[in-house]
């Protein structure tokens, strides 16, 4: 067999991200169900930190709580804590002021882009042109982006099946790109769909995915060579955080230009009982959002970066099945909806998703030795080596 597929230790954790990410698109689409046109504001930002915050309080309380009636225990849900043999925390290589900085500029990234995807993203000018399909087919950018600083900046190994599927992967990205343009140009009846409009919208999702994944490397950093509790990194964050957005809320409320309660009056106005059940999904998503982003540090702990950006784009083929039945304005080519169209691009988003679990080890593929470097076949030799080195020794006792 030439593809294997392969579970992974603490694989709960990278599941539990999926669901979590899968229940929290629900919930967006619950709230456009409602008929209502809500726009993000800045007030999203501040509770998106708020929400941070409190998750980084809550895991870091029963960290402490477990901590306390198992003192033996040097590990929490499944973090293995590295300690001296004098059994102080190791001092980590760094001084506080940098760590300070470098959760100051996870914070800074995480707010630049949360700010530039909200308002590019779901909001005018933007909004009319934007194809929302077009940011899921482009999730993969965190594949690249996060392997690529992952190995260049942390100087992690880049394995031979690795090295193959970023390839893969930057074919398929390079395909897709030139289809979009092409696309257009055989569109004749799209005025928005312009090669301008497609070229601001790449780079607004370059930059989105870019960010994210230098928030992941910068994190892992912290993580893996100064030992920060990742519990109290996510309170400093949302600290930090709120401290940013709170400035954005008071900017805004005095500019008049995006009132953060300004969306909320206007729906309440309009209807209040589509205003409560908005209120009850908001509640649900931003109770999502922290624990997305409690097991995100965690994850990133136990895996890398990489695995990160694979919950992301995983899903991917799913949305674009979604969009294409819900939403009668994507993947149109000259006023209608092209079934051409909309099955290249699942194609390639799944041939991509393939080769993301390639790269992660979910799938091994048993051909020109690209199973050689995996962490499975590592062990396999490992523990053959092992075995042949225990082996007793029978002498010969014929002659």
């Amino acid at each position: 067999m030439w593809i294997k597929f392969r579970t992974r230790h603490n694989l709960f954790y990278i599941i539990m991200l999926i669901v979590i990410n899968l229940f929290k698109k629900v919930v967006l689409r619950l709230i456009k169900e409602l008929g209502i046109k809500y726009k993000k504001t800045s007030l999203h930002i501040f509770l998106m930190f708020l929400m941070e915050f409190i998750a980084g309080l809550i895991f870091y309380k029963i960290y402490s709580g477990e901590k306390k009636e198992e003192k033996k225990d040097d590990s929490v849900m499944g973090i293995k804590l590295i300690k001296s043999s004098n059994s102080n925390v190791l001092k980590a290589p760094d001084s506080n002021f940098k760590m300070l900085f470098l959760i100051f500029a996870v914070t800074f990234f995480d707010f630049y882009d949360t700010s530039m995807s909200n308002f590019c993203f779901y909001n005018p000018p933007f909004y009319e042109d934007f194809s929302s399909s077009l940011d899921a087919r482009f999730d993969i950018f965190l594949a690249i982006f996060t392997s690529l600083l992952h190995t260049f900046l942390l100087k992690f190994p880049m394995r031979k099946h690795q090295k193959f599927s970023l390839i893969a992967i930057s074919i398929c990205i390079i395909i897709i790109t030139i289809s979009e343009y092409g696309f257009i140009l055989y569109d004749n009846k799209e005025e928005n769909r312009t090669i301008l409009n497609l070229s601001k919208d790449l780079l607004i999702i370059f930059l989105d995915k870019f960010f994210f994944s230098v928030i992941l490397v910068i994190e892992i950093y912290l993580l893996e060579y100064d030992f920060v509790n990742p519990f109290q990194m996510l309170v400093i964050e949302g600290a930090y955080g709120l401290i940013m957005s709170s400035i954005l809320c008071i900017s805004c409320f005095i500019l008049e230009k995006n009132d953060p309660f300004g969306e909320f009056i206007r729906i309440y106005n309009k209807d209040k009982e589509l205003f409560i059940y908005l209120i009850i999904y908001l509640i649900i998503y931003y109770f999502l959002l922290a624990l997305l982003n409690g097991y995100r540090v965690i994850t990133n702990k136990l895996y890398s970066p990489t695995s990160i950006a694979l919950v992301y784009y995983i899903l991917d083929p799913i949305t674009l099945i979604d969009n294409f039945c819900s939403k009668p304005d994507e993947f149109k080519i000259n006023g209608e909806r092209n079934g051409f169209y909309f099955s290249f691009n699942l194609i390639i988003s799944f041939i991509m998703v393939f080769f993301g679990c390639v790269y992660n080890e979910i799938f091994v593929l048993f051909c020109c030795d690209l199973e050689h470097e995996t962490h499975s076949q590592i062990s396999l030799r490992a523990e053959s080596e092992q075995i042949t080195e225990l082996e007793p020794f029978s002498p010969d006792l014929t002659d």
